[in-house]
């Protein structure tokens, strides 16, 4: 240094990043020129966790090392906590072998990160579940930045209904940001059905402090390209025909009822001739009741349509004839008066077909 000018810091050492996962136990501070022994104390160092008190106390130390090299010690318990640090160094209180007061501060700022990465979402595409459909990828996010070189296919598992490892040691790995990649391309190894499960070791990867994750996280979805049974025993009440399957009634207000093959089936009744669905289907161990009323008297042709969780479908078909009018009597024999003989029967005619059951000999009077 010129004779003459105040020792100044010329250098704060001991941070190595300004992103880490461990405290920091040291620095050394290295000034213009010697300093007056006792000259340059803990007082004049400051540290700061997001931006709140000094923490410096009496457990803080500075050793001269010589040359105009200090090391300040004792920060470990004061920067062991998560958060935004500070540390400053102040010239100001120091004095050089000569008695001239210092100048300038210098500052060491860092973050202090131990909170290890986990995965946000893990999501096959398209969605999770039960689908008919192949994988075509899955998307990963992860709570935090991770260091792409450590996501490769080493930490990656696709099985099949607990078969080994689907993927190729030189599997694509697509970095969409700085959390978030893609595995794309698996329609070729998701195709054929089965249970299938896509997951990630967790303690392979670090985050851009060092901390490694815990664990693992995957994801599971099944491959179903089987259609289900149709539903069967389609029926309506109330079924005012002959029998109670003819699908005969005299009302607009109907359930639909019937029987199917998997309680986790999601059932529609859809009038066909007039184009209306019908949903609220309720389905109780193997048989299902759906409430359908009907916007008018005639032929109607009912589909049930039962869709499994995976998309696949089946139909059914039965119909529903509805007779809104009265049957009428529309003629009778003649019957010849006076006659000479007993009335042995007489024929009567009537407007359409009845239930024979339903017209009996108290219907009949003569007088």
């Amino acid at each position: 240094t010129t004779l003459g000018d105040p020792p100044v810091i010329v250098s704060i050492g001991g941070v190595e990043s300004a992103l880490r996962n461990t405290s920091v136990e040291a620095l050394e501070v290295t000034f213009s020129e010697s300093l007056a022994p006792g000259s340059f104390d803990p007082g004049d160092v400051s540290i700061r966790r997001n931006g709140g008190a000094n923490l410096v106390d009496g457990s803080v130390s500075v050793t001269d090392l010589g040359g105009g090299t200090y090391r300040v010690e004792g920060l470990g318990n004061l920067t062991d906590v998560e958060g935004n640090y500070e540390i400053s160094v102040d010239a100001a209180g120091v004095q050089d072998l000569g008695g001239m007061d210092g100048a300038g501060t210098q500052t060491v700022v860092w973050r202090l990160d131990q909170t290890p990465p986990t995965v946000l979402e893990l999501t096959p595409l398209p969605d999770g579940g039960a689908s008919q459909l192949p994988v075509t990828g899955v998307e990963v996010t992860f709570s935090e930045a991770i260091d792409p070189a450590m996501v490769t296919p080493a930490v990656l598992n696709l099985s099949r209904s607990g078969s080994g490892n689907l993927l190729a040691a030189g599997t694509f790995i697509e970095q969409l940001s700085s959390s978030q990649f893609r595995i794309p391309d698996l329609a070729a190894l998701t195709g054929l059905e089965g249970d299938y499960t896509f997951s990630i070791d967790l303690t392979s990867l670090r985050d851009e402090a060092g901390n490694a994750g815990a664990g693992s996280a995957q994801v599971e979805w099944q491959l179903d390209q089987t259609t289900p049974q149709p539903a069967s025993n389609l029926r309506v009440s109330p079924d005012t025909g002959e029998s109670d399957t003819d699908g005969l009634t005299r009302v607009l207000d109907l359930v639909v009822q019937g029987d199917v093959a998997e309680a986790s089936l999601d059932i529609t009744v859809r009038d066909v001739s007039a184009e209306r669905t019908f949903g609220g289907a309720i389905i109780t161990d193997t048989s299902f009741t759906c409430p359908a009323t009907l916007g008018g008297p005639g032929l109607h042709r009912m589909r049930v349509r039962s869709t499994d969780g995976a998309g696949n479908q089946a139909d059914a078909f039965f119909d529903v004839f509805i007779d809104l009018t009265p049957p009428a009597l529309s003629a009778f024999s003649v019957v010849e008066s006076p006659r000479s003989t007993p009335l042995t029967d007489v024929d009567l005619t009537f407007s359409e077909a009845l239930q024979a059951s339903t017209l009996a000999r108290d219907d009949i009077t003569l007088q």
